[in-house]
């Protein structure tokens, strides 16, 4: 089955295209291990794993091209979550945008991975409870 993308122009990608392309086994897995590190009380991510390609999954935008994940945004999902960012997310190599919006990540730090996705151009932390701490971001 194909990867059915309709989403934001700024991650490159274009509105209602069809592609034989699906998501990398190596980020579907990334993305369940973050996914494994959040509480979902509303399951607002219920089709992730549930259906085999990741770039049809709720909140994933992939590159219709290659099948690669370049966004995740949990804004509008982010309803009842909590938990904490997952280590996990640096196995998503071309990964453009993160928006983690409202969810609850009790006070845990920022962790400094995020600075080395280095295709990361938009980050959305705000209404976060985050410890903030120095991010290193790593120079393009």
């Amino acid at each position: 089955m194909g990867c059915f993308v309709s989403c934001d122009h700024s991650l490159g990608l274009r509105e209602d295209v069809i592609s034989n392309s699906s998501c990398i086994e190596k980020e579907r897995q990334a993305l369940l291990s973050f996914k494994a590190d959040l509480v979902d009380i509303n399951n607002n991510l219920y089709n992730w794993g549930s259906q085999r390609d990741c770039c049809d999954w709720v909140d994933v935008n992939c590159n219709y091209i290659t099948g690669h994940v370049i966004g995740l945004d949990l804004s509008t999902s982010s309803n009842g979550m909590t938990g904490k960012i997952s280590p996990s997310l640096q196995g998503l190599h071309h990964l453009e945008y993160l928006g983690l919006r409202g969810i609850d990540f009790q006070f845990n730090p920022i962790p400094t991975f995020l600075g080395s996705l280095v295709n990361l151009n938009g980050l959305d932390i705000s209404s976060v409870d985050l410890f903030l701490i120095n991010l290193q971001i790593s120079p393009t």
